[in-house]
Formats: structure tokens, C-alpha cells, sequence
């Protein structure tokens, strides 16, 4: 099913209209059928169609797209306060070039046109015709820390394609409008009908708006981390949002072993984080134990060393000054040893090791770079650098290609094909803790 989805999602991103007619076609109905199964899928498809049919930046009116609707000071239980959430909208109205990539690779999108654009909208709206469509999606997106606001987005993307004025796309703004229409009427329903009793099975209503008051918090205190990193920590603490659970009898030193797992889970798996900053805050001397907690998150059994490597550059930028890069290769290579590699002797082999797949990803990639290293060059650099001994040709030549081949960069700077692969990599990864 990963496999079947995987592919049709690629053809939905052809330039053919038949090819993205048929594949759009088929994705709406494997959605109807076996939609409770494909939540991220769901997530991927709806982000990606938001990403190509938003209209290009400069192209709206002056002040198109802000409806004056008043905003909730309190939401559910939330400990959030309005200055809190205040300052999350006003960080994210500032920052509308700099927002991170959807997980459709935003990047490398161009908005869609004329008979595309129009296809892409009667898809839309045909996934989201039934009544409860938008309840679903603000409940398991916008409601869930490691999810999109795909509610947010959608309704943000309709109100502006309404007042988008382009002579070519009035059809494109009529089905904009119905589609608004169609939501508002539903809820129009909801209030003045009955329904029937809330499913025992569900989670409970004032769980839900617990669960999105968090999550503003959490992005609250990524906006702060993204200025000031200590602040940012210092926040999320004050707010219990640091997960450190210690045990009530817990030392000092166990309360510190604690919180920097704590700390280090928030900088890995919080969306929105400025990896550059990540990478200098774990790096700093002072932070030895978060760094040491941070890698200590990654599987890297079995994982070949240059895929480990890949793996843990692209949670963070590694930081250009050589002693903050010597202190995480260190103790990549304490926990990648750790894991019994084949054909690696010793841990110190793995430090360098890590630091020459480092140095080949900036010589085989960087266009500054004018005589490339060859997989001799390489190999010498390595000699005898394995407890006094040689790697095997085979384990040398696997690095080698691998990197060459593609290079190791951040998230954010997948474009195209890579940019969704690596969307696709994530979603299947995170699939196993949905």
C-alpha cells in the first residue's frame, strides 16, 4: 500500500494533464475508501495541493487574504497567554518567506495553472464534499504537534484565491468560493441539528482543545527558541513543556540527565525549529549533555555509517566553527560504535571516518570546488586509520557512491524529486509512531 500510494502521489506531480487527471482521480477514490487508514497521506496530498494552487507571492491585492475575524483569548483549559499567541501571530505574519517547507517540499513547487489549476480544484473539493471534512482535519492536524495546520492553511488559501483577481482564473475563483460556501454550510448544519452522543471511542472534546492549546505553545516556544535560544528553553520549562519526567526521589545529577533528554527531544522532533540554531545549541560546550542526548535519540543499528551520518545532518546544520564540529562527531562516533558496526575496529575510526564523509559531501557538491576527489584520493585519506589497518575496498567504495551520488543537505533545501523523496521518507517514518 506505501509502495502504491508513493507512486501515485509522484504521477499527481506530472505535467501531463491525462497522467494527472487519471492519478488525481484514483487518489480521490483510494481516499474514500480507505481514508481512516491514510492520515499523514492525507496530510502529504492536502499540503501539496494547497502548495500548488496558492496563488504566487506579489500576485494578491493589498491587504487580500485577512478576514477580520477576532481572535479566542482562551482556548480550552490553555495556559497559553494572549501576549503568547499574540506574538506567535505576529512572528508568523513576519516570516512568510522564511516559513519552514510543508511536508510536500514547498520549495520546489510552482503555483499551478489554468486547466491544472482548475483539475486540482474540483479534487480538492471533491475530497472535502463530505459534511465532516473540515471537523476531521482541525481535529487530526491542526490539533497534533507533529502535524501541519492544514485547517489554517486551507481556509487561508480559499479566502485568498477568492479575492485573487486574474481575468484567466475566474472558474478557479468560483470553485474557491463554493468550496468556502460548502464549509460554512456544514457548519451551519452541525449547530442547527441534533446529533447523535459523542463516540464513547473518541477522545473527549476538552482533551482536543488541551491538545491545540500544547501545541501553540510549543510553537510559541519555538519562535522564541528561533530568536533566542535560552529564552526559547527557559519558556517551554516555565510552560512544564519540556517532558523531563524525573522520578520524586530523583538526585541532582539524575534531574540534569533528565532535563537534557527532555531538551533534546523537543530540538528533534519540534517542527518550525531553526536547524542552524539547533546545531550551534547542542554544539556548545556547555551543553555536552543535551549533545549526548540528542544523538543518544537516533537507531543507527545496522544503519550504515553514511546513511547514520545523513540521518543525524539532516535533524540540524552542522556549525561551521571545527571544535563545535569536533564535538559532535565525537559523540556520533561514541554512539554509532556502540552499536558494534561491521568492519569498524575502534570508536576512534569512526571519528574519522565521520569527519571524511564531512569533507567528501563539501568536495563532491560544493560548485566552488573545481578538481573533485577521486575514490583513490579518498581511499588514501583513510589509510591505515582502522585500529592501524585498511578498510576493505567494498565498505570504502558503498561510502564513496553514496554520497556522490546525493548529496547530504537540510530538509528545507530538498527540492523537486528530492524534496518530496525525502517528505515520503519522513512519512513513512513517522507512520510507525502514529
Amino acid at each position: 500500500m506505501d509502495n502504491g500510494c508513493k507512486f501515485l502521489f509522484q504521477l499527481a506531480r506530472s505535467d501531463n494533464p491525462t497522467v494527472l487527471s487519471l492519478a488525481l482521480r484514483t487518489i480521490a477514490t483510494v481516499f474514500e475508501t480507505m481514508r481512516p487508514y491514510l492520515k499523514l497521506q492525507q496530510e502529504l496530498l492536502l499540503s501539496f495541493l494547497v502548495d500548488k494552487l496558492t496563488p504566487p507571492p506579489g500576485s494578491l491585492p493589498t491587504g487580500a487574504g485577512k478576514l477580520g475575524i477576532p481572535q479566542r483569548k482562551n482556548i480550552g483549559a490553555s495556559n497559553a497567554s494572549a501576549s503568547d499567541l499574540a506574538e506567535r501571530e505576529q512572528e508568523e505574519g513576519s516570516e512568510v518567506e522564511g516559513k519552514p517547507p510543508s511536508k510536500a517540499g514547498r520549495a520546489g513547487i510552482t503555483p499551478a495553472r489554468g486547466e491544472t489549476r482548475e483539475l486540482m480544484l474540483e479534487i480538492l473539493g471533491h475530497l472535502s464534499r463530505y459534511p465532516d471534512f473540515m471537523v476531521d482535519v482541525w481535529v487530526n492536524y491542526d490539533c497534533d504537534v507533529n502535524c501541519e495546520d492544514v485547517f489554517e492553511r486551507l481556509i487561508d488559501f480559499l479566502s485568498k484565491s477568492i479575492q485573487y483577481v486574474d481575468p484567466q482564473q475566474r472558474g478557479a475563483q468560483v470553485l474557491c468560493l463554493d468550496l468556502l460556501l460548502s464549509f460554512v454550510s456544514h457548519m451551519a448544519n452541525r449547530v442547527e441539528q441534533e446529533h447523535p452522543p459523542w463516540p464513547e471511542e473518541y477522545p473527549l472534546v476538552s482533551t482536543i482543545l488541551e491538545l491545540k492549546s500544547k501545541k501553540l505553545l510549543l510553537l510559541t516556544g519555538a519562535s522564541r527558541f528561533n530568536k533566542h535560544p535560552k529564552g526559547g528553553i527557559a519558556f517551554l520549562e516555565e510552560h512544564k513543556l519540556i517532558n523531563a519526567n524525573p522520578p520524586p526521589d530523583a538526585s541532582e545529577a539524575e534531574l540534569a540527565t533528565y532535563r537534557a533528554q527532555g531538551i533534546a527531544s523537543f530540538l528533534k522532533n519540534t517542527p518550525r525549529l531553526d536547524k542552524k540554531l539547533v546545531g550551534e545549541f547542542i554544539a556548545k560546550p556547555d551543553n555536552i549533555e543535551i549533545l549526548r542526548a540528542f544523538i543518544g535519540l537516533f537507531d543507527f543499528n545496522e544503519v550504515p555509517i553514511a546513511e547514520a551520518m545523513r540521518e543525524m545532518l539532516e535533524s540540524f546544520r552542522l556549525p561551521g566553527e571545527s571544535q563545535q564540529i569536533e564535538r559532535i562527531t565525537d559523540t556520533f562516533a561514541a554512539k554509532y560504535f556502540s552499536t558494534k558496526p561491521a568492519e569498524i575496529q575502534t570508536q576512534d575510526a569512526v571519528h574519522v571516518l565521520a569527519f571524511a564523509i564531512i569533507m567528501l559531501n563539501t568536495d563532491q557538491h560544493n560548485p566552488q570546488v573545481r578538481k573533485r576527489m577521486t575514490f583513490d584520493d579518498f581511499k588514501r585519506n583513510l589509510r591505515g586509520v582502522n585500529d592501524k589497518s585498511d578498510f576493505s575496498l567494498e565498505f570504502l567504495q558503498a561510502i564513496y557512491d553514496s554520497i556522490k551520488k546525493k548529496e547530504i543537505i537540510m530538509p528545507e533545501e530538498h527540492v523537486g524529486q528530492l524534496g518530496f523523496d525525502y517528505a515520503w521518507k519522513e512519512l513513512l517514518v513517522r507512520s510507525k509512531q502514529t
